[in-house]
Order: C-alpha cells, then structure tokens, then sequence
C-alpha cells in the first residue's frame, strides 16, 4: 500500500511543491506545538491528507479547515461557531483541538500512533470495533490487519509515503 502511494507520488513532481507553498505559513507553529507536547512531528504531515493545508478546505461530510474537523468533533473540542467566524478555519485554535484530540485518541490506543491516526480519520468507535471484532476471530490487531473502510484502510500508507518522498526527494 506505500509502495502503491509512493509511486502516486512520483508521477506529481509539482505536488509537493504546491504543498509547501500551502504550508508554510503553518508549519512554524504546528510544529512548534508538536515539540512543546513532545508529540510525533510527522503529524504536522497531517494537515497534507485532510486538506492540502488549505484553511479554507470542506469536504461533502461538513468538514472544514486544515484539519478538517466535523461540526460534531469541532462541538465536542470547544470550537467556537456561528455565522461570521468558525473556528476550525482558525488555525491556532484548530491546531490546539487537533493535537489535544490526537493525544487523547493516542492515550485510548495506549500510544500506537497507526491507530491514532486512523481514529482520527474514521472514529475511535470504528477502529475499537474493528479491533474487538478481530479479537473476536483470533485474528491480528495491528492496523494492517483491521477490517476497516477503505479511506482509513489508506490513510496511514499515504501519510508514510509522504515521509518516506519528503526525506527521499530526489527519487520520488
């Protein structure tokens, strides 16, 4: 599946480039907030799969920003909404309820990073029912094995990818 990713990749020589542009105004504060939690700075990667770091991103489920986050989720983190400003746009508060919601998934999957991952991007309740029904079967419970939906089932594979082109770029 990161094999599959990374040749994705490598047929979008610009893409990356793109990105970076997008990010750049972000990364310095994302990243800084990932060393002050001492968390994984491959999470400000995140941004990358959720919306290109496009703050003015929405997706056909009513996500916004560059963490896209569901109206419910942005609810349940505190996010501020009405009709003139939505916090999940703003790139401080929702870089704050992201990482807070990240180390909070990651603390319920007892520090697995793959797991958190795709709890972010499917649910806890999805990835925990996937876990509870391979036990049920005697079957493996590392993300690679879950049954889980095809967008989660990718998620992790694209986010390696894009480790693995960004510290080998001139081969992808």
């Amino acid at each position: 599946a990161i094999q599959a990713e990374l040749k994705k990749i490598s047929k979008s020589p610009k893409y990356f480039e793109t990105i970076s542009k997008k990010a750049e105004p972000f990364l310095y504060h994302i990243v800084s907030e990932l060393k002050k939690r001492k968390m994984p700075l491959e999470i400000a990667l995140l941004p990358i799969l959720e919306s290109g770091y496009n703050p003015n991103a929405h997706s056909h489920k009513g996500a916004h920003g560059i963490w896209q986050f569901i109206p419910s989720t942005a609810k349940y983190l505190g996010l501020k909404t009405n009709n003139s400003y939505d916090d999940k746009r703003n790139i401080i508060a929702s870089t704050d309820a992201a990482l807070d919601y990240l180390n909070k998934i990651n603390k319920e999957f007892n520090n697995n990073w793959i797991l958190t991952l795709a709890a972010y991007n499917a649910g806890s309740g999805t990835i925990r029912s996937a876990i509870r029904q391979n036990k049920k079967h005697n079957k493996s419970i590392l993300y690679w094995d879950l049954p889980l939906p095809k967008e989660t089932q990718k998620y992790a594979p694209k986010l390696l990818a894009i480790l693995i082109a960004l510290k080998n770029p001139t081969k992808y």
